[in-house]
């Protein structure tokens, strides 16, 4: 069940909870479950902001937080942040098309798939989305690329050169693991990214310095918000900044070893109401 990995000052009242999605507040089918609902609303009753933190751009918050009205979310790793009542964008540290089309260029020699997220869509050309089976055996991650990308019959060069749009994110998926660790050496000495992932065999990239803990931080200073106010809950590299910067890090059972090891806490899976367990024991009254 959970673990906890050193004591806490507790004296701190958690006033923002940031949660990743994907292996995190949803569930294997994708679901936020209802124990995890209470939870979320609980904390929302006693003050507290729930931040949905996730590497999907805005076109992907799920259902479940759009019915609670969350009103701050953090997209694409950190690239944007939303003010989502007043349809406003808080935060944007993109790549500039020239940037993107550099990564894209560098990813054709390798057997990947290619996708963009930009203006809080995501963009993938339809030679990879119509055949995206091919790239993972996962129903659900099927299901969730094609339900939150818009299929280009065209190249993404040109969506991109004509669309006037900035790129928050460039995104691959790998057939093959030797390949992927050959292109993130590529992207990294480019200077533009240091890639990082969600799943085991995808690079998510975004413009150097971006992370999900930054935007975090700058949302929560924006609040009025101390870090040790902050609880930070994830599973995946995309997640380690913000769990290594709240004041409590929050890491998943079902997580990678890295994150196990920086986190303050570990809950238990996301199959088995992980997210709930860790708001209820730190954040609920």
């Amino acid at each position: 069940m959970e673990t906890e990995r050193k004591e806490h000052d507790t004296m701190k009242k958690i006033k923002l909870i940031a949660l990743d999605m994907d292996g995190t507040l949803l569930n294997s089918e994708k679901k936020c479950s209802e124990r995890t609902k209470r939870a979320l609303i609980k904390a929302q009753e006693q003050g507290i902001w729930i931040v949905p933190t996730t590497g999907r751009a805005i076109n992907g918050l799920p259902q479940e937080l759009k019915d609670i009205n969350v009103r701050y979310g953090i997209f694409c790793n950190g690239a944007s942040c939303y003010d989502l009542h007043k349809d406003m964008l808080m935060v944007a540290d993109h790549f500039t098309v020239e940037e993107a089309l550099k990564l894209l260029h560098i990813g054709d020699k390798y057997d990947a798939s290619h996708d963009v997220y930009a203006g809080g869509c995501g963009y993938c050309e339809a030679k990879y989305l119509d055949h995206f089976e091919e790239y993972t055996n996962d129903i659900e991650i099927q299901n969730l690329i094609r339900n939150t990308r818009k299929r280009l019959d065209g190249s993404l060069d040109e969506f991109l050169l004509s669309s006037g749009l900035t790129v928050e994110k460039v995104n691959m998926f790998f057939k093959d693991l030797d390949e992927r660790a050959a292109a993130e050496k590529e992207f990294l000495a480019t200077g533009l990214t240091e890639p990082v992932s969600a799943l085991y065999n995808n690079l998510e990239m975004g413009k150097l310095g971006v992370s999900k803990g930054k935007a975090m931080v700058q949302l929560a200073e924006k609040l009025g918000i101390e870090r040790e106010e902050i609880m930070a809950c994830g599973d995946a590299k995309n997640d380690l900044s913000m769990v290594k910067l709240a004041g409590i890090g929050v890491a998943m059972k079902n997580g990678i070893d890295e994150i196990k090891e920086i986190a303050d806490y570990v809950t238990d899976t996301n199959d088995c109401d992980g997210v709930a367990k860790a708001i209820e024991k730190f954040a609920l009254e």
